[in-house]
């Protein structure tokens, strides 16, 4: 039987431990013995897994360094940005799910009137969580100094506010995201769907959505794929299923794992059904994310470039002592995290994914880099000066990535952890300063909408490193 326990153990044990770690792991995913393993929640259920971080384990992995800056470099962060994934939500196929579930008779969907692709209480105690690790201290709160976005989805909107209640530490007692509320007073800006160029760049962008190649599909028709149907088949008759009948199995059980915290040794269970075909399954769902939303899709480095110069602008302006922002929180989806993380390099070592070759220790997987509650956080640290012998309030600015708390190698970064502010520039140069929403997306964005004013390109460049 496969159960959230020894999902979790997959992970920490093939995937994500010093010994088995790839050559391009070790490069782009650091040991740091004080950083949580990425995506520690499992390798069973793609993008559908929970976060892997252990309840209770509220440390600070942004505001105190795991590793240390250069000499010099003040260690807590002047300002922290994250961008991140809501909280674990209910499957968009419910209806789906039960239907299967009486054609072979097994359970139904695990958590029986759950609300359609809503977020559940483990996802905003995810984000409660996640907030407290990766905090600031807060001295006074202001929607100014701390501002807060998420997309129109509802599911993004209580994830922030879930983070900003552990964020800020404003929670009152009983927490109520234990009653599945949220009562954040924090401010939430919602940008509208049609306006939202940062963050849901997938939909508003024209562009997005052009993919030369789509090796998921062949793969779905090739003969590993095959022969585990017709394996899944046989262990179902005399009920008729097809290829989606198969595909929907896999995601009942992801749904199982995490909103179950049984043992799963019931034969009744969707996971039952499908345990000996669980990293046929996987790669499936990794080619479709990988051709859709990283590395098979050419726009996915380049999309994101209005997010990127979002996060730049406001480092750049605290850096010019132009704004007193402390840090700044974004929530939207796997379709945001996943393409921000391509354009960062994150996944350059990855060689393309193809259906003739499932490489089982390839860098590139859902479950580790887009589980629910996914986050990219960048800090800010001032330095000195290298080399130089001006005065000593002389300083200099870097950047520090990480991706599900784990520090990240950027490749544009030549092997430094806390990467020079004006490297950064200098290495993202076209996307943050050259290139244009309407010629790169075919569309233009709505005169004076959201993010219309960081779409345009070309724009003025400055040094960020005085």
């Amino acid at each position: 039987m496969i159960s959230s326990s020894q999902v979790s153990s997959e992970a920490l044990d093939n995937v994500a431990s010093r010994d088995s770690l790839t050559n391009a792991q070790h490069e782009y995913f650091l040991e740091v013995p004080q950083v949580v393993d990425f995506g520690g929640g499992g390798v069973v259920v793609g993008a559908a897994v929970a976060y892997g971080h252990e309840d209770g384990d509220n440390e600070t992995v942004i505001t105190r360094a795991a590793s240390p800056p250069p000499p010099g470099c003040v260690p807590e962060p002047a300002m922290v940005q994250v961008i991140a994934r809501h909280g674990s939500r209910h499957s968009g196929h419910i209806a789906e799910i039960d239907a299967l579930a009486k054609r072979l008779g097994v359970r139904g969907y695990a958590e029986p009137g759950a609300v359609s692709s809503s977020l559940t209480s483990r996802g905003l105690r995810e984000l409660y969580e996640l907030g407290k690790r990766l905090g600031v201290s807060v001295q006074e709160y202001s929607p100014a100094a701390y501002p807060i976005r998420a997309t129109f989805k509802s599911r993004a909107a209580q994830s922030a506010e879930a983070f900003a209640l552990g964020a800020l530490e404003r929670a009152p007692a009983p927490l109520p995201f234990l009653e599945g509320k949220v009562g954040a007073t924090a401010f939430v800006d919602l940008a509208p769907a049609s306006e939202d160029l940062a963050l849901r760049f997938f939909d508003t962008c024209d562009a997005y959505a052009t993919t030369e190649v789509d090796e998921s599909q062949v793969y779905l028709r090739g003969p590993e794929f095959m022969a585990a149907l017709a394996a899944f088949r046989a262990k179902v008759a005399p009920a008729e299923v097809d290829q989606q009948d198969f595909l929907l199995a896999y995601e009942a059980c992801a749904y199982e794992l995490m909103l179950r915290d049984d043992d799963d040794d019931d034969a009744m269970s969707f996971c039952a059904l499908i345990e000996d075909h669980v990293e046929v399954l996987e790669y499936a769902a990794d080619l479709e994310n990988w051709y859709e939303n990283a590395g098979g899709n050419a726009m996915a480095s380049s999309a994101p470039f209005v997010l990127l110069r979002s996060v730049f602008d406001a480092f750049q302006a605290f850096t010019a002592d132009d704004a007193d922002v402390r840090a700044s929180w974004r929530f939207a989806h796997a379709e945001t995290t996943l393409p921000l993380a391509t354009m960062l390099g994150l996944f350059d070592a990855q060689p393309p994914l193809t259906a003739a070759l499932r490489d089982p220790e390839r860098l590139f997987r859902t479950s580790l880099v887009a589980p629910m509650a996914a986050n990219l956080a960048v800090s800010l640290h001032e330095c000195p000066l290298q080399n130089s012998k001006v005065a000593n309030n002389q300083r200099s600015w870097r950047l520090r990535w990480t991706l599900n708390e784990r520090d990240v190698l950027l490749p544009a970064c030549h092997g430094e952890l806390y990467c020079p502010l004006d490297t950064f520039e200098a290495a993202f140069h076209d996307a943050l300063y050259l290139t244009d929403f309407t010629a790169l997306c075919g569309n233009a964005p709505l005169p004076g909408g959201r993010d219309a004013d960081l779409a345009a390109g070309p724009r003025p460049s400055s040094s960020s490193s005085s």
